[in-house]
Order: C-alpha cells, then sequence, then structure tokens
C-alpha cells in the first residue's frame, strides 16, 4: 500500500586491513532500505475524549497521570503507592481517585483486568515501539443484549477479550 513504508538512505563502509594495520581496500556503498512508517493520525485532546465519553471533567486529570504510568501494551498497574503520588501530584484524596477509576471504567476509557491492574483502552490510546502498536489489531463485536466484545492481538500472538463493559478476559 502507498505510504506504508519509507525509503531510508544510508552509507556503507568497509575497509579491509592487512595485518601491518594498512588499509588494503576501501568501499564506501550508499544503499536504501524500506522501513514502516506511521500512518497519517488525528491528534485527539483528552478533555474532549472525556467530553464526548461524557466523563466529568475532574477525572482529566487523574487519566492524565495514570496514562503517564502505562507500560507498553497500555498497562497500568495502580497500587496503593501510585495511587497515593496521583493524589498528592493532583491535591486530591484517594478516595477521589477511585471515584474517577470507577468514572473511567464506566465509560471504558480504562479497562480493568484484575484488581489493581488496568488496560488503557486502545481503542483511544496505544503505547509501544511502532513495530508493535501497527501490529495491533482491535475487533469489536456488538452484542444483542447492548454490550460488546472487543478481542485485542498483539504481534506476539497474545489476545485479551473485553466482554460487557469493563471486563477484560486474557
Amino acid at each position: 500500500m502507498l505510504g506504508d513504508t519509507k525509503k531510508v538512505y544510508y552509507d556503507s563502509e568497509e575497509k579491509i586491513i592487512n595485518e601491518k594495520g594498512e588499509i588494503i581496500e576501501h568501499k564506501i556503498e550508499s544503499k536504501a532500505i524500506d522501513t514502516a512508517q506511521e500512518p497519517p493520525f488525528v491528534k485527539m485532546y483528552l478533555k474532549d475524549l472525556m467530553w464526548l465519553k461524557n466523563t466529568p471533567k475532574w477525572t482529566n486529570r487523574v487519566l492524565s497521570e495514570l496514562l503517564k504510568n502505562m507500560s507498553y501494551g497500555n498497562e497500568i498497574i495502580l497500587n496503593v503507592s501510585l495511587k497515593k503520588r496521583i493524589a498528592n501530584e493532583l491535591d486530591m484524596s484517594i478516595n477521589s481517585i477511585n471515584k474517577a477509576l470507577i468514572d473511567l471504567k464506566r465509560t471504558q476509557i480504562l479497562l480493568q483486568k484484575e484488581r489493581g491492574i488496568f488496560i488503557a483502552n486502545p481503542e483511544y490510546f496505544a503505547k509501544g515501539r511502532w513495530e508493535q502498536v501497527k501490529s495491533l489489531i482491535i475487533e469489536t463485536r456488538y452484542l444483542r443484549g447492548g454490550g460488546k466484545k472487543i478481542k485485542v492481538k498483539f504481534e506476539e500472538n497474545t489476545s485479551k477479550e473485553i466482554e460487557g463493559q469493563t471486563k477484560l478476559k486474557i
């Protein structure tokens, strides 16, 4: 497809040196390789996402702090220590952080994998090397009861399924 790769040019230098340390042969060769290119994108601000998802404005600050701690694969490990640090940074109580988490899960901005481990919804966020992010496959199936089932596959052939509103199966 057009735009999926870009050419990168570089010079390759090769020297052949004899046992006396003298250069016998010296070659400089220009080479070009095709590399993956990040596709065109749309920039969206968190406050706009929060507005679209009908989330209270103040939770935006909590989400911003959580995303700073997101690892590759969109995982956020939220233990008591990190909650305290975020609460202190934002001048909020831990109870307020917990209320924000409830809203972020309700709107599926965050998905709960297990106790203390959240996934930033890959429909909105992606963190990782471009080689991994480009291979992220999201399959959404809408269920008759109004929920949806989301299957997320990564390059390593691992998959994570999210059923209903906020449950994440591995």
